[in-house]
This record gives C-alpha cells, sequence and structure tokens, in this order.
C-alpha cells in the first residue's frame, strides 16, 4: 500500500509542477490593450494626467489636466499609440506585490486611462508613472524593448490634447 502511494505521490507531484509551469507560461504571455480590454470596443476615453517636475529649489511644480474623447479620429489616434504596446506580467508578481520596492521619484507625465465601452462600463484601466505600468488588478504590467518611452511619449501626446477649460 505504502508502495502505490509513493508512486502516485510522485505522479501528483509532476502533474502540479507542469500545472504550475503551464500556468506561468500562460499569465507571463504577451498582452495588448485590446486583450487588456477583452477584446471590448472603447466607446469613450478619459484620462488624468499629471505633470510633475523636480525644481532648483527641490520644490514639486505639479500641474494636471484631464483628456476625455469619444469615438472618432481622436479616439483612434488614441488606440493606435496603445494598440503597438506589449505587457507581460509576472508570475511571481502575486508574492512580489508584498514585498516592500523603492519609491524613486516620479517626473514627467504620468497618467491614468479609463476606457468605457457604449453601455458606460469600465473595460480598460490603465496606469503609467515614470517607467512603472499598471493595470485593474494593480499589478504591475512589465513591456519589453523600452516601451517605457511609448509611455511617456504617450503622457506627452496626452497632455497636448488635453482638455483646456
Amino acid at each position: 500500500m505504502r508502495k502505490i502511494f509513493r508512486s502516485r505521490r510522485s505522479v501528483i507531484t509532476l502533474a502540479a509542477v507542469v500545472l504550475l509551469a503551464v500556468w506561468s507560461l500562460w499569465y507571463a504571455r504577451p498582452l495588448s490593450v485590446r486583450d487588456l480590454m477583452g477584446g471590448a470596443n472603447p466607446e469613450t476615453a478619459h484620462a488624468l494626467i499629471v505633470d510633475a517636475e523636480l525644481q532648483s529649489d527641490f520644490k514639486w511644480k505639479t500641474e494636471t489636466g484631464t483628456f476625455v474623447c469619444d469615438e472618432g479620429p481622436v479616439m483612434d489616434e488614441l488606440f493606435s499609440q496603445l494598440d503597438g504596446l506589449r505587457f507581460h506580467r509576472n508570475p511571481l508578481e502575486v508574492v512580489l506585490q508584498f514585498l516592500p520596492r523603492d519609491g524613486g521619484e516620479i517626473t514627467g507625465k504620468s497618467f491614468n486611462l479609463y476606457a468605457y465601452d457604449q453601455s458606460g462600463k469600465e473595460i480598460l484601466e490603465l496606469y503609467f508613472s515614470g517607467e512603472h505600468w499598471r493595470h485593474q488588478d494593480r499589478l504591475p504590467l512589465y513591456t519589453s524593448h523600452n516601451e517605457e518611452e511609448a509611455g511617456k511619449s504617450l503622457g506627452a501626446w496626452l497632455w497636448e490634447n488635453r482638455d483646456k477649460n
């Protein structure tokens, strides 16, 4: 009886390791912004943009702006910039989120971008600050091929197209 249990235990352990490896590969797969939205089509988009700068007297100068757009050429231009981004998630982030992180200064443009479908349901929550991306579940998104620069340029584009009320 004990011999049978040991052989089954090794099979169960091997199966668990294989499942964990498959899940890790699936979880870390490249994701587009459309994947993050679950394939839904956005009808409106809103963004809160913060422009922060550390001045020479060690005081922060911050300005805020909002960006709002509905379907049309501005929405198409926004999503043409977002469609080129590829994100991946770290399977270990479930554990790493509880460890302390460096606070790093955030200078430049950071933004919170929200997209909504035609019924007003939120389908995308995307955050960018400095070099860090996050989405709905607040777990970080990682990019490859220096796509942090894409976030900075998107922040600059949002800032240029913000509502100037």
